[in-house]
């Protein structure tokens, strides 16, 4: 897989991550906000998954399809690589990230 299809991936899992923190700490704030959004950002990883495997890569009240649409030109990527990378299921998106990882730090097969 293309590595800037990697780098999207977190840039705008970083965009969706947040932006749920900040729009419902405006919403709803406690009188500890730091506490709020330590929460918010635990339930945001429940959510959508530490590196978005658990997201479908559609836009919601949190990230707009001009947000993404922006950021697949900006990273270089087509509509059918960004497609296809968020049709796979969550194991598989863990895997293709980690094989992504693997290639961009050179860290191939062990044995």
């Amino acid at each position: 897989m293309n590595k800037n299809l990697l780098d999207l991936n977190l840039c705008i899992v970083k965009v969706l991550k947040h932006s749920y923190v900040y729009l419902n700490v405006l919403r709803n704030p406690e009188p500890n906000v730091a506490l709020q959004a330590y929460r918010l950002c635990f339930k945001a990883d429940n959510l959508y998954g530490v590196n978005g495997e658990l997201w479908d890569g559609k836009p919601n009240e949190y990230i707009t399809e001009e947000t993404i649409e922006a950021a697949r030109s900006d990273y270089k990527i087509s509509k059918d690589e960004y497609d296809y990378f968020y049709s796979l299921s969550p194991e598989e998106r863990i895997d293709a990230i980690g094989e992504m990882l693997g290639k961009l730090i050179d860290f191939g097969d062990v044995y």
